[in-house]
């Protein structure tokens, strides 16, 4: 078992898959295992966020006394947070009505949980009730965090949206920017698999709302691994000419960047020089999930701090987030 999680750290989707697949099993399992599952949870994020994700999507099926422990998790473990109102969004209309009152309850107390469950909700749009459509566009315009969530969750599935839901959601755009941020991050996840004259309306879009760019670079970063070279290199062109799509690319990239190969690490580094929002950026998102990183990269980072200004302010942002 050790052996499995040493290498799955190296991977952060393998990592994930493991989460989920742990989640998937986890009634079953001695209770000392899941107490151990839960200590690896709080030490690595992709971990956390896929063993969250797949009890969510279980979380009916389990007794009250475990679903208790679980909603104690949440507080001390944003990523597990984020992962577990995934999934519950996902599964939400099979849920008790108590429950489900329950679940907006906690958007109200907890960001990473109002983030996820919006995730969620956007993720299965097409197939909620017109009602609960109705609801949930309410309830974004008083919880930023479930604007975000709900925002990301469509920008994923934004091409399999109907014409009427496309203008709707850019509509949306322009009355809540934290909507749009979270739409533009989903976008920037799936963007090569788009139609390529909704990639062009989507560009003309980003130069009209600076917090849709900043998000669909975010997005961009989060998925840079999987982005084939081209495309990688043609996102860092496009962050010369943009200064909030920099700004998201760097934020993105916190999640990714240890999965990077070593070469194109030190390229990442490098545009950190010569580019000062990306500097900012790459310091804010590197700063949020620093206790997550190796000691090698911490210490590199602080080295880095000491000669890169706008890369320390970022840095330092993050650090107290």
């Amino acid at each position: 078992q050790h052996e499995i999680f040493k290498v799955a750290e190296e991977n952060g989707q393998l990592t994930r898959g493991l989460g989920i697949g742990l989640g998937n099993t986890f009634t079953s399992l001695p209770k000392d295992f899941q107490n151990e599952i839960f200590e690896l949870a709080e030490a690595n994020i992709q971990f956390a966020y896929g063993l969250g994700y797949q009890i969510g999507y279980n979380f009916n099926l389990m007794d009250k006394e475990l679903q208790k422990e679980i909603f104690e998790k949440i507080d001390k473990n944003s990523e597990f947070a984020s992962g577990l109102s995934l999934g519950l969004g996902l599964s939400f209309t099979y849920l008790p009505k108590e429950l489900q009152e329950k679940l907006f309850r906690l958007t109200d107390q907890n960001i990473q949980f109002a983030y996820g469950l919006g995730y969620g909700f956007g993720f299965i749009f097409n197939y909620l009730p017109e009602q609960l459509r109705i609801d949930l566009f309410k309830r974004i315009l008083h919880n930023s965090e479930s604007a975000k969530g709900l925002g990301y969750g469509l920008g994923y599935i934004f091409s399999f949206l109907d014409n009427d839901l496309h203008i709707d959601t850019f509509a949306r755009r322009e009355e809540n920017s934290q909507f749009a941020y979270g739409l533009g991050q989903g976008i920037g996840l799936i963007y090569e698999y788009m139609p390529s004259n909704l990639q062009i309306e989507i560009f003309k879009r980003a130069e009209k709302n600076s917090q849709f760019t900043r998000g669909l670079g975010d997005g961009f970063g989060y998925a840079f691994t999987f982005k084939n070279k081209n495309l990688q290199q043609e996102i860092f062109r496009l962050t010369e000419q943009n200064a909030e799509l920099a700004t998201g690319l760097g934020i993105g990239l916190r999640y990714s960047f240890t999965y990077l190969s070593a070469e194109l690490q030190l390229e990442v580094l490098h545009k950190a020089k010569q580019n000062t929002k990306f500097a900012y950026g790459l310091g804010i998102g590197l700063g949020c999930v620093f206790v997550y990183l190796k000691d090698n990269l911490k210490s590199g980072l602080f080295k880095m701090a000491e000669t890169n200004d706008h890369f320390a302010a970022g840095f330092g942002a993050g650090l107290s987030n």
